[in-house]
């Protein structure tokens, strides 16, 4: 809607319903995107492709859900999806892995005094080396996209003060190619030398390198070990143009 001194003025409501096998409601979010523009000029520029990137945490209970999303505009026009969604169970007393997250929009974390954060109320950062990555609404990408995954592991060993002695944390990720089973890319086993005492999240990111990849379908697996037993894998497909 156009305002007064030619500035123009817009808004998106969500809500999103997390549902359970028997319908019921086990979670639930509303919020109201704005957008503000000086003038009709920018407001032009905007609609040569207007989209706008959101995300939201909510907390839910281990169990097999279904969330429903639906958006709705000033102008009365509404969109919806639905999507099914697994919370695992962990009890924290092996290492564990949590959804793999892949990522095109990947920036540098500004730790100076005043300079930009990436902490919000509504959203938790995925952080790793020093690099923010935005998880991606979408799972198919171009041959020039820059795709990173990114995961956390979980390895209840470092719950400890001290770093206990000899233990080794690795990591492995594999491209196979969805359609006829060919490993594309197989990084090896790679050992995780950041590792502290007291820190038993371990923030991974590797890049996927897209452009060295035929068009098709693809599984990314990417699983850890440990030297006191633990060994845990996750999968995540995804497709290239």
């Amino acid at each position: 809607e156009k305002r007064k001194g030619g500035k123009y003025h817009g808004q998106v409501n969500l809500l999103g319903v997390f549902y359970t096998k028997d319908n019921g409601v086990a979670a639930r979010f509303s919020d109201t995107v704005e957008f503000d523009f000086e003038n009709k000029k920018a407001l032009e520029a905007w609609q040569q492709q207007p989209t706008f990137y959101y995300e939201k945490d909510v907390e839910g209970l281990p169990g097999v859900y279904t969330l429903k999303v639906a958006a709705s505009s000033t102008d009365g026009h509404v969109a919806k999806m639905e999507l099914p969604l697994e919370i695992d169970t962990y009890n924290g007393q092996k290492m564990g892995l949590s959804a793999i997250t892949l990522s095109t929009n990947v920036r540098k974390v500004d730790q100076r005094a005043g300079g930009d954060t990436v902490e919000s109320e509504d959203a938790t950062p995925l952080v790793a080396n020093g690099m923010q990555f935005l998880p991606s609404a979408r799972t198919t990408f171009k041959k020039t996209d820059r795709v990173a995954v990114y995961a956390e592991f979980y390895e209840p060993a470092l719950k400890a003060p001290e770093l206990p002695k000899d233990l080794v944390v690795a990591v492995r990720m594999r491209l196979t190619d969805a359609k006829t089973g060919k490993v594309k890319l197989d990084s090896g086993v790679m050992r995780q030398n950041q590792i502290q005492a007291g820190q038993p999240v371990i923030p991974v990111a590797l890049m996927i390198p897209v452009a060295k990849l035929d068009a098709g379908e693809y599984t990314c697996e990417l699983g850890g070990g440990d030297t006191v037993g633990g060994q845990v894998r996750r999968v995540v497909r995804f497709i290239v143009e």
